[in-house]
Order: structure tokens, then sequence, then C-alpha cells
């Protein structure tokens, strides 16, 4: 029976990885087996510790989703709402189970990455594939660019069904697995790093996020970008990334997305940018109204109605901030936001000082990939609202896991400095 729970924890933790990049609904399933496994198998088999191990942040964590309920409670609508906390403060399970599973099986997992590196380059792949489609011969006028519809994006009909989660997805692992090859195609001499093909998956992500015009992620990408760099100085390697960019960012000027975008951006009604800015009123309207404990999660959107009544704008959109910090502070008050910030503020300080102090090479390069994948994630969060969106939290609470899994337990040479590859 043990034996049985424990592989079953293995290729349920594994499904839930693959899912990441491909549906977020499996993703749900499959943690949630997760957690059943794992409780069972803490009263059960002794291969599991009988003692949840901490995180770091523990009591914070409890706090932060105890406060979504508190907030409700205090604006009156937790009769109502008491299910929206429980499914946006379910990130504490998330992440416990996740660090108790990569506990069990972090050797396994890494062993296995090469089949999520290249179906992370496969599926970028098809959403290239699926913008191409949608342009026609008119748009590659090179002196007066039509305006296409909204049609030739990702945004619209993209993987995922939408580019921010796709984007944000897809940029932290980017980041990881950047991270992983520069340093080892620093350090060692191995004929591998000469094959074009073990890199392609970069390329394809790279060029996917840059059709999809996510303007958030590619500040959060350039940020990770600089920091892996900061870390493996080596001037080739830099000259070719740098070159990479430049030819990559060269040839999406002149698609039709970029244009797109940029009327979009300077048309007398720029839609996207006014939208943005009217929300963020909005928003920081709600947030001084009640300051300290906010509008209840999720619920301050009524508010975010009766700006637009009170002081009349560009639009009637009632959606989120487009900050992150911001709309968690209007929903949650300085009391949510500052519990927030401690948090992953923790993980991203906790992740430096495990990177600095690992001397094994491998683990470095992993908890390297991981900072930058924070970082980054975090940045573009600046510009949109991230924490609801379970899409986009499942991937980041694997890697935090992740990193805390790897700073108590050294890594394996990755896949590719296997003989096999």
């Amino acid at each position: 029976m043990c034996h049985t729970l424990f592989l079953a924890s293995r290729w349920v933790l594994g499904i839930f990885i693959l899912s990441l990049l491909l549906s977020p609904a499996l993703a749900n399933i499959a943690i949630g087996l997760l957690f059943l496994i794992l409780i069972f198998s803490k009263k059960a088999c002794s291969f599991s510790a009988q003692k949840i191990s901490p995180l770091g942040p523990d009591l914070y964590l409890w706090l932060f989703w105890g406060w979504m309920f508190i907030s409700l409670a205090i604006n009156g609508e937790l009769s109502t709402h008491y299910k929206t906390a429980l499914f946006y403060g379910r990130f504490v399970l998330i992440l416990y189970v996740l660090h108790e599973a990569l506990l069990l099986h972090k050797d396994w997992i890494l062993s296995k990455a090469k089949i999520f590196y290249n179906l992370m380059g496969a599926i970028a792949l098809y959403a290239i594939f699926q913008s191409l489609t949608r342009w026609s011969l008119e748009n590659f006028h090179w002196v007066k660019l039509p305006l296409p519809d909204e049609g030739f994006l990702i945004r619209s009909y993209g993987f995922l069904g939408n580019t921010m989660s796709y984007s944000f997805t897809f940029a932290m692992f980017f980041s990881v697995f950047l991270a992983l090859f520069t340093c080892f195609a620093t350090t060692t001499p191995n004929k591998t790093f000469k094959k074009i093909w073990n890199f392609w998956p970069l390329f394809a992500v790279l060029l996917s996020l840059l059709f999809a015009l996510t303007r958030s992620v590619w500040l959060g990408v350039t940020l990770s970008l600089l920091i892996v760099l900061t870390f493996y100085r080596d001037k080739k390697l830099i000259t070719s990334l740098l070159a990479l960019g430049l030819f990559l960012v060269s040839i999406n000027i002149f698609l039709p997305q970029f244009n797109w975008r940029w009327k979009k951006l300077t048309a007398p009604k720029a839609t996207s940018r006014d939208t943005r800015i009217d929300l963020l009123k909005a928003h920081s309207y709600v947030f001084l109204h009640a300051p300290l404990w906010g509008k209840g999660l999720r619920t301050q959107y009524d508010e975010v109605s009766q700006y637009y009544k009170k002081f009349g704008s560009y639009n009637h959109k009632t959606g989120h901030a487009h900050n992150n910090f911001l709309e968690i502070a209007s929903g949650l008050g300085l009391v949510g936001l500052t519990l927030f910030i401690i948090i992953f503020g923790f993980f991203l300080w906790d992740n430096w000082k495990a990177l600095i102090a690992a001397s094994n090479p491998f683990t470095k390069s992993w908890l390297v990939g991981i900072f930058a994948a924070q970082a980054g994630f975090h940045l573009a969060s600046f510009f949109d609202t991230t924490f609801y969106d379970f899409r986009r939290m499942h991937a980041l609470l694997f890697l935090i896991a992740l990193y805390l899994v790897l700073k108590k337990k050294p890594s394996a040479p990755p896949f590719f400095l296997k003989k096999s590859l």
C-alpha cells in the first residue's frame, strides 16, 4: 500500500507539473489528488515525515488567509463571499502540498526536466504558428502597415486562452532554463552546448513571448535576463544573447502585431492605455476610502463603479487594477498588502541567500533561475493582476516550493549533461 501511494504521489506530481503548460483545470485536479495522497500517507506510511516541514513565513501565510475572511466580515460580505476566500486562500495549502511532494520526489522530477523543456518549446512553436495563420499578405506592406484585427494576436486566440497566462507561465520557466544553460555553457567544455537543437525551446519561447505582446512580461523577462547574466559573466555568451535579442526584436517590429500594439498606444483614443489609467485611479479611490482593511476580497468592484459615476471617466469597465499590489490593497487594505509583501518578499530574500550560500554548482544554477523568475514575475505584476489568476500562481508556487527543497537537498547534474541527449 505504501509503495503504491509513493508511486501515485510521484506520478500525480508529474501530471501537475505538465499541466502547468497544458491545462489549469488539470492542475487543480492533480493538486487535489496529491493533497489527499499525502494526507493518507502521513498517517499510514513511514516514507513521509509525520510533521509538515516549515516553509519560513508560515505564520504570515495563515494570517494572510485568515485576513481574507476578516476583511470580508468587516465589510459585511462574509456570508455571500466566503467561498471566494476559500478559493483564493488555498494557495497556502498548494504551497505546502508541493513542498512536501518535492521533498519526496525532487530528484525524479529534475531527471524528467527534458520532457518539460521540450514540451514548453513545442507549445511555443504552436503559439507562433497560431499567430502566423491569422495574418494576411496585406499586413506585410512595409511602408504603411494597416491596422490588423485583434485576431492576429495570440492575445485573443492564444494557447491557454489568454496571452497573460501564457506569457507569465512561460516567461518564468524560460528564466529557469536560461540560467541552467548559461551556467553550464560557461563552466563546462562539454560539446553538448555547441548543438543548436539543445537551445531551440529557449528560442521558440522567447519569440512567442515577443509575438504575444505582453508588455509587462517583457519587463519581467528583461530583468530575469539581467539577473542571469550578472551571475554568469561570459563575454561571448552575453554578446550572443544580446545579438539574438536584437535580432528577434528587429523581426518583431516589422510584424503586424507590433504595428497593432503601437497604433493602439498612440491613437487619439488609446483605449488600452486610458482604460488602465482609469482602473488605477478607481482602485486607488477605493483603497483610500478603506485603507486599513480594504473593501473585501474581490468585492471592491462595486466601489469601482461608484468611482466612475462620481467622477466620470473614459470607460466604465470594472475589472482588476492591472497592478497586483494595488488590487490587493483595494481589496484587503494595508494589512493584507503588508502580509502579502512579507510572504513573497521573504521567498525572494531567502532564495537570494540560498543561491549565494550554495556550493553545489548544479543547485546554484537552479536557484539563480528561480530567483530570476520570481523577480521577473513580481516586476511584471506592477502592470497586471497576477495573484488572483491560478494559472500563473501555480507556476510561481511550484518554483518557490522547488527552491525551498533545493536549498535543503543539493541537485544532481541536469538532463542536458547526460550522454543520452
